[in-house]
């Protein structure tokens, strides 16, 4: 009978490890497992966030090692965009996402675009509302980043224009102004931004701060109507 009891206890323990190992396989290696994962990730984002998170599709052979993401964008609670990105890709190890750690590697990002923004009668910067500081700060946790690229990168910041007048010609010939809700802001954008990046630590229980390495950079600024070329 005790041979009889163990037999069946270990029936049960490999039964109940099979069912997991098949769960864990339909989650990560299936396009079934794949979309409920790309719905939590959105879910649980959008609890952290004061906009909206949208993903249109996650690809990956094994997602406890790396994910690609398409059509990926955050815009605000006013539908103003803040972060939209064409395609991006990267290795992760599961590890270190259980132990609470964010290591990302070979990080690549196509065309993404950013959006920074104070419009006329704004208190705050749209990332500032979308990202509101937490009511009790926690402990800083570890967020490195090795191996990143931008490629064909696109920075828009916007901020109001209020001049004293007189207004004279040479105040407005040179600025990009535009028109936005509230009245008229000024633009400064950077185009055509390729990088590479050997590292950034974007925060870590050691010390406060921040560490970016910068191997290559290229791009045209337009901080006036003539452009800038940053190499």
């Amino acid at each position: 009978r005790p041979v009889r009891i163990l037999l069946a206890a270990l029936a049960g323990l490999l039964v109940g490890l099979a069912l997991a190992v098949a769960g864990l396989f339909v989650l990560t290696r299936t396009e079934f497992g794949i979309e409920r994962v790309r719905r939590f990730l959105i879910a649980r984002a959008e609890e952290r966030i004061e906009g909206r998170l949208r993903i249109r599709r996650l690809r990956s052979p094994a997602l406890l090692a790396g994910v690609t993401l398409y059509d990926a964008s955050i815009t605000d609670m006013r539908g103003r965009p803040f972060l939209r990105v064409d395609s991006a890709r990267v290795r992760y190890r599961w590890r270190d996402l259980i132990a609470g750690r964010i290591v990302l590697r070979d990080l690549t990002l196509y065309d993404p675009e950013v959006y920074l923004e104070q419009l006329p009668g704004d208190t705050a910067w749209n990332y500032q509302r979308i990202f509101p500081p937490p009511e009790r700060p926690g402990r800083r946790r570890l967020i490195d980043i090795h191996d990143a690229r931008i490629v064909n990168g696109l920075l828009v910041v916007r901020f109001p224009w209020e001049p004293e007048p007189p207004i004279e010609p040479e105040d407005t010939a040179r600025r990009v102004l535009e028109r936005a809700p509230g009245g008229i802001v000024r633009v400064i954008r950077f185009a055509g931004i390729d990088a590479r990046l050997p590292r950034i630590l974007w925060e870590t229980p050691a010390e406060p701060g921040r560490l970016l390495r910068i191997a290559s950079l290229s791009g045209r600024g337009f901080i006036w109507r003539e452009p800038v070329v940053v190499r």
